[in-house]
């Protein structure tokens, strides 16, 4: 066992097992992660492919990491969390470098609604990997009420999300 209590577990081959009250709000948040990146994905090959291609598997990626996260709490799933967060800020940083064609409706310009969902769900994702990682913040999140009621709220969190990208989405397809 580990000084840091009955939250970590021995390990198992090469990754430690976690029981972080954040695995199901993490999962939760990289679903709708996913589902804000797939809902513009095709439009970002008219801007060239090998950005489509980037922003596609990282769409894919936000939807294996939330598998990952239901199924397996360990540390190496928490890099990886972690690392497709920082992966899609660099890609949404990018975007607004690529030139953009016109008649292109779905751009990910800092000013659209789906492109700031999904600079704030990247954010929460990142920081929720990089707090379950830190030694700093375990013995606070054990203590949580998010500890005892972590599927319930991850459940939560994942239709509130949803509906959240879908009226986004929505909201800025209308849009001038």
């Amino acid at each position: 066992m580990s000084t840091s209590g009955a939250w970590e577990v021995p390990a198992v081959g090469s990754s430690t097992l976690l029981f972080s009250p954040l695995r199901y709000v993490g999962a939760a948040l990289a679903v709708t992660a996913g589902y804000a990146f797939v809902l513009e994905a095709e439009d970002q090959f008219h801007r060239a492919v090998w950005f489509g291609v980037l922003f596609a598997a990282v769409t894919g990626a936000w939807f294996m990491v939330a598998s990952f996260l239901t199924l397996v709490d360990t540390g190496t799933t928490w890099r990886t969390t972690l690392g497709t967060g920082l992966a899609s800020w660099l890609v949404i940083l990018a975007a607004q470098f690529v030139p953009n064609p016109s008649g292109v409706d779905d751009t990910g310009e800092l000013s659209e609604p789906l492109t700031l969902l999904r600079l704030g769900l990247t954010g929460l994702v990142t920081v929720a990997a990089a707090a379950t990682l830190s030694d700093r913040w375990r013995p606070a999140l054990s203590r949580s009420a998010l500890a005892t009621h972590a599927m319930p709220i991850g459940w939560v969190t994942l239709v509130i999300g949803v509906a959240a990208a879908a009226t986004t989405a929505a909201a800025q397809s209308f849009s001038a």
